[in-house]
């Protein structure tokens, strides 16, 4: 397997460790390294230009030395096991936190054939026709409490940080809400889960922006903003670095397979993990308190619990 790593500098317009043996390319990069480093202060256009055609060179003409497609119900799996054995300090993980590390607490949101989980993804939709469904959706983001899918997360997490892997959050949110982002952090945080939180001792800075809401890592969760997780991938690859290895873990099986096919282009050994944890979960609501947890958020724009539910409930029966 390959430990090439291939970097591109934020502040010059100069390719770093790309094999040259390729002729045209060497052409390119000596080109490109002929360049004035005055002409890297033209703008940011120029600067974001010159870093993507040095991605797209080194896409061009790399090849993946080992690429796996996987699937796992379990952090403790036999599948997982094998993948922590082959991570090293060269390698990036990047973990998606949604049904993935954590899972809303209430039992409205389980897979166990629950018809009502998908309550908050049809205040969405409604929203893009009514804007006002949008507060209750960030109510509820605001207010809700999470959970664990597995406790062995936090030891799966911790160890590889201990053996000197990189590891990373990706959260991708449904729609644009101000300062989510400490919310998000602290949900996390507060069940143990601590990711490698700076790169170049910056704890916070911005992917991409091209409007209001734009992705951004913070304190070790790359946020997605309005764009696509495997597009917000190759896109903080671009302004930090392409590692010898990665590896990805996300619930959603289309977003893995759309990481799977951006990252081939690498020249880098990877894993994509398609993780179903979040299905093996148990627990399935009670339809009186999920008719009141959700009267009580539309209307009065609270968040109920199921326990707390539970005890408005039972005060409102007639005795």
């Amino acid at each position: 397997m390959s430990n090439r790593k291939n970097s591109i500098s934020k502040e010059t317009c100069v390719f770093a460790s790309v094999d040259r043996s390729t002729p045209i390319l060497g052409i390119l990069l000596g080109l490109a390294q002929a360049l004035p480093r005055s002409m890297c202060s033209l703008g940011a256009s120029f600067k974001r230009d010159a870093r993507l055609l040095a991605l797209m060179v080194i896409m061009l003409s790399s090849s993946v030395a080992n690429a796996e497609f996987t699937a796992t119900y379990s952090v403790n799996s036999p599948t997982i096991q094998k993948i922590e054995e082959w991570v090293d300090k060269h390698t990036i993980v990047f973990i998606e936190i949604d049904d993935t590390l954590i899972m809303p607490k209430s039992l409205m949101f389980s897979f166990d054939s629950n018809p009502y989980r998908l309550f908050i993804d049809n205040l969405i939709s409604l929203g893009t026709r009514m804007p006002a469904y949008n507060a209750s959706v960030a109510s509820w983001f605001q207010q809700r409490q999470v959970k664990l899918v597995e406790s062995g997360w936090v030891d799966f997490i911790n160890r590889l940080k201990e053996k000197g892997v990189t590891v990373y959050g990706i959260c991708s949110m449904p729609l644009h809400l101000l300062n989510i982002e400490e919310k998000r952090y602290i949900e996390v945080k507060d069940l143990g889960i601590t990711f490698s939180n700076s790169i170049n001792k910056q704890e916070d800075f911005v992917i991409e922006k091209k409007e209001a809401w734009f992705s951004r890592f913070y304190k070790g969760i790359i946020f997605t903003g309005p764009y696509s997780k495997s597009h917000t991938l190759i896109e903080f690859l671009r302004i930090t670095n392409v590692p010898s290895k990665m590896l990805v873990i996300s619930s959603i099986n289309q977003e893995v397979k759309a990481i799977d096919r951006a990252l081939r282009v690498f020249n880098m050994d990877y894993y994509s993990v398609h993780y179903l944890g979040a299905r093996e979960v148990q627990g399935k609501p009670d339809e009186q308190l999920v008719k009141l947890q959700q009267q009580e958020l539309i209307q009065n724009g609270k968040w109920l619990e199921d326990d707390a539910a539970k005890l408005l409930l039972q005060s409102l029966k007639p005795e």
